[in-house]
């Protein structure tokens, strides 16, 4: 439901009008071919290139370690088309403890010491040693979640070869969620801190959000064997090898909640492990009393959900007022990135700077996104004092604190937001029409704009008809409505009232993309076993040949490519020919990607699209890449 404190276009018209009154003169802009620039509001503009637009390719997630990282860096990363790498910041590997009531502001910086902003008298304290990693003795080399890697020299052959990294800043990651610090959720001291009648902070997983599927369904499926023992009051579990620790709130289900055996556990606000060691853990029944003792004895029956795996719900107080104050670290932190290194003999290179950095991304909820989990079901749909159930607006009033924050950390480079269709049963393309309009709404100390995208590019997307924008009912043609607001505010949009000209448009694609358009002998679309394509093969995204041009003629800025496709594009190494598959042991030194990729489906994509061509045109491929081919390979290099 649309709420009438939010006159969306009017008021962000008026809002981004004043704001571009106030940016720094002699901004450059890039226009289009068939679209000329049109500047409105400032005089003092320069127009640029006005005949190409240039869209920027930046890898998503590059493998971190092993032979997929050994073969992305030499093959990718040292092509001209790569523009650089989009890496994730787990805010939990930077803030690893509690935060204290002891000031830590007058002896550290603000990237290691944060002052809470709801918890008056707590200080955060923040760890970017293992991240940056960039006093190892070789920082060059691939160590996972780490950022200095990718700052290092690439050359290709025709000097030096920096490229630019990005980050996107995770506060909630998905199965399981390793990203939220375990404090946000099981801290009751800072929890209550944060606000008064403050007790909790609510957390969405598949048990407590009964019918949303896309809930966190956890990774402690219960053993056979276990017993769960009733004893009136409490539960004993015993439980070979127990993943969880006093203080964990847990959600049970499947064991049985028949009289006098009330085992599970579905309520909102879960039970608390009073109890554990390594063999067994002690909660108490959601109501009543328990009795008995139930053996579980078929495989996958029985779950066990713990708060510190599921997904917070971001705008409570607990995770708004620790994650607002991680925002402020990591954003100091970039702004002043500065190492540079050379190893002995050549062998290293690297140039750690803030220059290096094209845009970072926060996340509004899970990932880099601004996707509301479960808005429809509890606890997200429920009232939980002193918080109010789910709203549009309340969640667009989430999404411009966010943006506050990180404001007023004054970023020196690009900042990047995703756009969001609100609640996924009842879409609307209003919610990211607005959150377009609060991303574009504020620029950094340098003058760039806030831009925003998508990371759902899909073939769906091609049936969208610039004539339909703005769309303001009925559900988007294009995933999030990027369609429509890309037309909208890019640079030489034809526009009756002032809006930013400068403001970058990025897409991600949803899934790995899938070459084959049809099965053949040579091109399967892929196994039921592959993990890369959402809903099973072929995916979403499907042909990034047809899509890619597709996005760049709605006015795509940034483009962000799934490493698994780079490694197609560019590795002869993506696989190693065995027969009619891919050798995925180590000794041919390929790419393997677990349950992500099949060998059976990498062999098919390799041959039929694959950086290696066989007795025809194989010098042309090599020089073009700058890659040897593997004998035996087929594809036609597209």
């Amino acid at each position: 439901m649309r709420h009438g404190k939010y006159p969306y276009i009017p008021a962000l018209v008026a809002l981004v009008a004043s704001l571009h009154a106030t940016s720094i003169a002699q901004t450059l802009i890039y226009g289009g071919a068939t679209k000329p620039t049109v500047i409105f509001g400032d005089t003092t503009i320069t127009i640029i290139n006005a005949a190409a637009n240039f869209t920027r390719i930046y890898v998503v997630f590059p493998p971190a370690t092993g032979n997929n990282n050994a073969n992305f860096k030499s093959s990718v990363m040292t092509q001209g088309a790569i523009d650089g790498v989009t890496l994730q910041v787990p805010w939990s590997q930077i803030e690893a403890t509690a935060p204290t009531q002891t000031d830590c502001t007058t002896s550290l910086p603000p990237d290691q010491c944060q002052p809470d902003p709801m918890a008056s008298g707590w200080f955060h304290t923040y760890s970017w040693t293992s991240y940056d990693n960039n006093t190892a003795s070789n920082p060059c080399t691939g160590v996972a979640n780490t950022s200095s890697q990718w700052f290092c020299d690439f050359p290709n052959g025709s000097g030096s070869g920096y490229k630019q990294v990005n980050f996107q800043l995770f506060g909630i990651s998905s199965d399981p969620n390793s990203s939220t610090p375990s404090y946000v959720t099981t801290n009751t001291s800072y929890i209550a801190a944060t606000g008064s009648g403050v007790t909790t902070q609510d957390v969405v997983n598949v048990i407590n959000s009964p019918g949303c599927t896309e809930a966190y369904a956890g990774s402690n499926t219960v053993p056979i064997g276990t017993q769960f023992v009733g004893s009136g009051s409490s539960i004993q579990v015993n439980w070979s090898g127990n993943p969880f620790i006093v203080g964990d709130i847990i959600w049970v289900s499947g064991v049985g909640n028949t009289a006098g055996h009330m085992f599970d556990v579905t309520g909102v606000q879960g039970k608390v492990i009073s109890a554990a060691n390594t063999s067994s853990f002690t909660y108490a029944p959601a109501s009543g009393t328990a009795t008995g003792t139930v053996t579980i004895g078929t495989p996958g029956v029985a779950t066990v959900v713990n708060n510190t795996q599921s997904w917070p719900i971001p705008y409570e107080n607990p995770y708004s007022s620790a994650w607002q104050s991680f925002l402020a670290a990591a954003i100091y932190h970039f702004n002043n990135l500065n190492s540079v290194s050379s190893g002995t003999g050549g062998i290293w290179h690297l140039r750690q700077t803030a220059s290096q950095i094209a845009y970072i991304r926060p996340g509004i909820a899970r990932g880099g996104e601004a996707l509301p989990v479960c808005p429809s079901s509890p606890p997200m749909a429920t009232p939980s004092s002193p918080f109010s159930g789910y709203t549009d607006a309340g969640w667009e009033m989430w999404y411009t604190t966010v943006v506050a924050a990180v404001q007023a950390a004054r970023p020196q480079m690009q900042i990047m937001y995703s756009i969001n269709m609100a609640d996924p049963a009842h879409p609307s393309p209003l919610v990211p029409t607005a959150e377009a309009g609060f991303a574009v709404g504020s620029s950094g100390v340098s003058g760039l704009y806030n831009g925003f995208g998508s990371q759902g590019l899909a073939q769906s997307d091609t049936a969208f008809l610039p004539s339909s924008c703005p769309q303001l009912t009925g559900i988007p043609n294009t995933g999030n409505n990027w369609g429509c607001m890309f037309n909208y505010y890019w640079s030489g949009a034809i526009k009756t009232t002032a809006k930013p000209t400068t403001v970058p448009l990025e897409l991600q694609q949803v899934d790995c993309s899938n070459p084959c358009t049809a099965t053949s002998a040579t091109c399967s679309q892929g196994t039921v076993s592959d993990t890369c394509f959402h809903g099973g093969p072929p995916g979403q995204t499907e042909d990034l040949r047809t899509l890619y041009p597709f996005a760049t003629s709605n006015y795509a800025s940034i483009l962000e490519l799934y490493s698994q496709d780079a490694l197609l594009a560019f590795d002869p190494k993506f696989c190693i020919l065995s027969g009619g598959s891919c050798d995925l042991s180590n000794a041919g030194g390929g790419d393997s990607f677990g349950t992500s990729l099949s060998a059976a489906t990498q062999y098919g994509f390799f041959q039929y699209v694959g950086i290696g061509k066989g007795t025809s045109g194989t010098s042309t491929c090599a020089a073009t890449y700058n890659q040897t081919p593997q004998t035996g390979s087929t594809g036609d290099c597209s």
